[in-house]
């Protein structure tokens, strides 16, 4: 008999976890994913082919970008990246520059599935580098 019931507790809570599990995975699955809007429900209207300023440039991974331009005193933040492919390990190479660097700023090429399309170009030595062709050059695209 207390065979039994040792059983019958062990099989309560393994039921028991199996719905915690179960509960858990359905919390995660049903949140809202975070996402960034960056001025409400307005569209963002910034002129393309035009030089911003950056106050910030965050390297969220190698191939995206969080960035606050200044453009006329105020400051917009986009989501960006390069019109190529960047190499993973190209991530900590480029917060690098753009640590070292000075006067960055950005031209805007075009927007494409929520993001703009860059040119980006960083002071390093007095001497301004376009951040693609730097990329290019220290083998950190795919060709």
């Amino acid at each position: 008999m207390g065979e039994q019931v040792g059983k019958s507790k062990i099989i309560e809570l393994i039921v028991l976890g199996l719905w915690l599990m179960i509960a858990i995975i359905l919390f995660l699955r049903v949140q809202s994913p975070t996402t960034y809007i960056p001025s409400g429900d307005k569209e963002i209207n910034l002129p393309i082919d035009k030089s911003y300023s950056v106050k910030t440039i965050t390297v969220v991974d190698a191939n995206c970008y969080d960035i606050t331009l200044i453009d006329n005193g105020s400051s917009q933040r986009i989501m960006a990246e390069f019109p190529i492919n960047a190499v993973i390990d190209s991530k900590k190479k480029l917060i690098e520059l753009f640590n070292d660097g000075t006067k960055p700023r950005v031209v805007l090429k075009e927007k494409k599935d929520g993001k703009w399309i860059i040119d980006a170009f960083i002071t390093i030595n007095g001497k301004e580098i376009c951040v693609v062709e730097w990329m290019k050059e220290n083998k950190l695209v795919y060709q």
